[in-house]
């Protein structure tokens, strides 16, 4: 069990929901689940947005749901994104975005800035500003956007939080539920497939699309893994190409060797 995981299984075993409340907090994957465009959200300049203006860049986006006050397991996954997006070739903000929404009404924009801050500066790269944006909004509104993607939580009164379970979904340009990542770790190798995956075409190079074709998500190791079949006709691909390109120079030095044969007579 890697560390991090056993330090949230130890510190929430006391404040574990009972049995009736498990299903509450579980995420429900909604696959091609439209986000509401009309969501009404409040950036961490003060400014009001809908969720369909923060999709006008066009690219895919990394949405993160919870609390910037949550007193663990929010900020562990938003870790586990900023470690996961640090090792990626793509940069936010160029080849996809981070929108990261809390669902405590009392939460404020000074204080969603003041997290945006602190994760793009141990970000450490230069980017747009679009590339990785901290919201806060109405309970109902944002109730609306973890409702459309399966994000399910609720307040418990015993231990004074809200409880929820761990994970990030990744949305198409038009903002479509592409792919639910689990836990609080997210390997760069996951999230750059889930990105060319849910990009449309336009995200990625050739290379990145080979890739993808090659691997696939299990929802049972709840990553990406290779397809067998795939890899074994992109290698039987090859290897056809490879024997062609041997036999046609094969040919051309046979051709040669026969014109300086008749040259020499």
């Amino acid at each position: 069990m890697p560390f991090a995981m056993l330090i949230i299984s130890l510190s929430l075993a006391d404040a574990a929901p009972p049995a009736d409340k498990t299903a509450q907090i579980d995420i429900v994957e909604k696959l091609n689940a439209q986000v509401p465009k009309d969501a009404r959200l409040t950036d961490s300049d003060g400014k009001m947005v809908t969720f369909g203006e923060l999709l006008q860049n066009g690219m895919p986006t990394l949405l993160t749901v919870g609390y910037f006050e949550c007193p663990m397991l929010c900020d562990i996954v938003l870790n586990g994104v900023l470690s996961g997006v640090k090792g990626l070739s793509f940069t936010a903000g160029n080849e996809f975005q981070v929108v990261s929404i809390s669902i405590e009404p009392k939460e404020t924009p000074a204080l969603a800035s003041k997290k945006r801050e602190n994760y793009l500066k141990s970000y450490a790269r230069e980017t747009e500003a679009h590339g990785w944006r901290f919201l806060t909004g109405d309970a109902g509104e944002t109730k609306r956007i973890a409702d459309a993607v399966g994000w399910n939580y609720f307040w418990d009164d015993e231990t004074k939080q809200w409880a929820h379970a761990a994970g990030v979904f990744v949305l198409t340009p038009d903002g479509k539920v592409s792919r639910v990542l689990y836990g609080i770790e997210f390997p760069p190798k996951d999230l750059k497939l889930a990105f060319v995956e849910a990009g449309e075409g336009k995200v990625g190079t050739a290379i990145d699309k080979l890739i993808l074709w090659c691997y696939h998500y299990s929802p049972k190791d709840r990553g990406y893994v290779v397809f067998a079949m795939r890899v074994m006709r992109v290698c039987g691909a090859l290897s056809v190409l490879i024997l062609g390109i041997f036999i046609w120079l094969m040919f051309r030095a046979d051709r040669r060797r026969q014109a300086a044969f008749a040259l020499e007579k």
